[in-house]
């Protein structure tokens, strides 16, 4: 007899109730139909993310708490506009939990691996711990400023990673660099958004970017312009810790989601992507970074070696490389029928990418955003057939 009695829909979550003890076996089954069955929860940038509450009888099954929820995430057939070093999510966090406890207890915990369909298997998404909170953007929109318990939290975190070092985590790719080589690293990061994401960008939106005065073989200017970085040893870096990726718990405990695009590399990386895309206020972004260099010195010292020089040039390296993506994001949020809201958001969004872009990528003019809001339009327009 199947555990499922009934599935519940309350409050974004599916919710599996039953009367018969299951086995682990058919708990995983039954979350499997479970989505199969409901909406879906939160779209991320490669996955579809579902909520899944388990019944005190399933949680006990698969030895988790009674109250425990799970979150299930079913990769997204989508472009490549992000570096991948590892493909598998569950062993990142499982090597990442093997590592370092204290990163273990902040992380989804890794319940299910994805698998994917042949030879008799059937396709499984990954399945991991759901971890209860709120997500730091929607208490502490973009642009606002963090107390500083939070901030500590956010340091904490990655002087956590400085200690995973390449010898703890799956084995680096051959194409990849390893060791201590920063400049072999940023230029490994530059050609990926130079070689793959702007050609594929330009395919899809070519009238638009040319309306919007962006150039092309922009990137390319820009990669010839990247100097030496000083060597530095390479350690575990997130890549994409943003509000939207961390999530406030009891107690203003920070837990990271969201690891897939894990990578090992300098750590002055890390720490730029979380500055362009956290939106910190100007009066605290200097505070930022000391917390962070004097969090990571102490944690491993020689991370940070030559920052006051190296960290621009990933700033500007970063700036430059969002454009692209953030552009097709926007466009590609519009649908058929335009509404007015996500056009406006849309427009916003190409607008404060533009600005963060221009000068890395000495843009001679950025449109304003009348200029920005008509492009789009007639881009749509083309791309629908319609008015």
């Amino acid at each position: 007899m199947r555990s499922i009695a009934k599935l519940h829909v309350l409050e974004g979550s599916a919710v599996i109730a039953g009367d018969v003890p299951p086995s682990a076996d058919q708990v995983w089954r039954d979350v499997r139909d479970a989505v199969a069955s409901r909406t879906v929860l939160l779209n991320g940038l490669s996955h579809r993310n579902h909520r899944v509450s388990l019944s005190p009888s399933q949680a006990l099954a698969v030895g988790l708490e009674s109250s425990a929820s799970v979150l299930v995430r079913e990769r997204r057939d989508t472009l490549p506009l992000v570096p991948r070093m590892w493909n598998d999510e569950y062993e990142v966090l499982q090597y990442v939990s093997k590592s370092s406890p204290h990163l273990a207890d902040l992380s989804p915990q890794p319940l299910r691996p994805a698998r994917q369909p042949g030879a008799g298997i059937e396709e499984e998404p990954l399945v991991l711990l759901f971890i209860e909170g709120d997500t730091l953007d929607a208490v502490y929109p973009r642009g606002s400023a963090l107390p500083s318990p939070l901030l500590d939290e956010i340091v904490g975190i990655f002087a956590a990673m400085a200690k995973v070092q390449e010898v703890d985590l799956p084995r680096v790719p051959s194409d990849w660099p390893s060791g201590d080589d920063s400049s072999a690293f940023i230029r490994r990061l530059a050609t990926f958004a130079q070689r793959d994401v702007e050609p594929l960008v330009r395919e899809k939106l070519h009238p638009l970017l040319e309306r919007l005065g962006l150039p092309e073989h922009a990137l390319q200017r820009f990669v010839d312009r990247i100097p030496r970085l000083k060597r530095r040893p390479f350690c575990l870096l997130h890549t994409d810790l943003h509000r939207g990726n961390l999530v406030v718990g009891p107690q203003d405990r920070v837990s990271v989601i969201d690891w897939e695009f894990a990578m090992t590399g300098d750590p002055i990386y890390d720490i730029s992507t979380h500055m362009v895309r956290m939106g910190y206020p100007a009066s605290q972004f200097d505070s930022v970074i000391g917390s962070w260099k004097a969090s990571l010195d102490a944690a491993r010292p020689g991370l940070t070696e030559g920052i006051r020089a190296d960290l621009p040039i990933y700033l500007a390296y970063e700036r430059a490389q969002s454009i692209y993506p953030d552009i097709l994001r926007a466009a590609s949020s519009l649908g058929a029928l335009i509404e007015e809201g996500v056009f406006a958001r849309a427009v916003a969004r190409i607008e404060s990418a533009l600005q963060r872009a221009a000068a890395p990528l000495q843009l001679e003019r950025t449109p304003d955003r009348r200029q920005i809001a008509t492009a789009l339009r007639e881009w749509h327009r083309s791309r629908v057939g319609g008015s």
